[in-house]
C-alpha cells in the first residue's frame, strides 16, 4: 500500500497488488480497491505483468500505449510489466471497472485479462502474473 487509504475524500489515494498467489485465487482483495473508488467518483490506474509474447503490440506503440514507453518493464524471467493509465493521463472510469468487476464475480484479475483481450492487447489465453491497482479521486 501506499500511505494512508483516503479514497473517500478529494484527493485521496489507495492501491493494492497481486502475485501468483492471490490472483490464483481470483484476486478478490482487490474488488473493494475498485469499488469504493468506483463509489467515490474516482480513477483508476494499473500495472500488469505478463510474459512478453502474450502481448499483443509491442511496449510502446500507439495501439498499446499510446506510443509511450513509460510505465514499461522488461523483466529477466521474460515478462514485462506494463501500466495503464494514470493522474497524467486521467486514468479510468473506477465506475465503469466496478461494473466490469462485478461482471467477473469480484475477480478484479479476470476483469483485466478480459480487457487487455477485448481491446486487442494481449492474447485470448493471456495469463496475468502480477496486478496492481492504484486508486484516486480527482482534486
Amino acid at each position: 500500500m501506499r500511505g494512508k487509504d483516503v479514497v473517500g475524500e478529494e484527493g485521496g489515494s489507495m492501491a493494492g497488488r497481486a502475485g501468483r498467489q492471490a490472483i490464483k485465487s481470483g484476486a478478490s482483495h482487490l474488488a473493494p480497491v475498485v469499488r469504493s473508488t468506483g463509489q467515490a467518483g474516482g480513477r483508476l490506474a494499473f500495472t500488469v505483468r505478463m510474459r512478453a509474447d502474450q502481448y499483443v503490440y509491442s511496449a510502446g506503440s500507439m495501439q498499446d500505449s499510446g506510443g509511450l514507453r513509460r510505465g514499461f518493464v522488461p523483466r529477466a524471467d521474460g515478462t514485462e510489466e506494463r501500466t495503464y493509465g494514470s493522474a497524467s493521463t486521467g486514468g479510468f472510469d473506477a465506475a465503469e471497472w466496478s461494473l466490469r468487476v462485478a461482471e467477473h464475480h469480484g475477480d478484479v484479475t479476470e476483469a483485466m485479462r478480459a480487457w487487455l483481450v477485448e481491446s486487442g492487447r494481449a492474447v485470448e489465453d493471456a495469463d496475468i502474473q502480477y496486478l496492481e491497482v492504484r486508486a484516486w479521486i480527482p482534486e
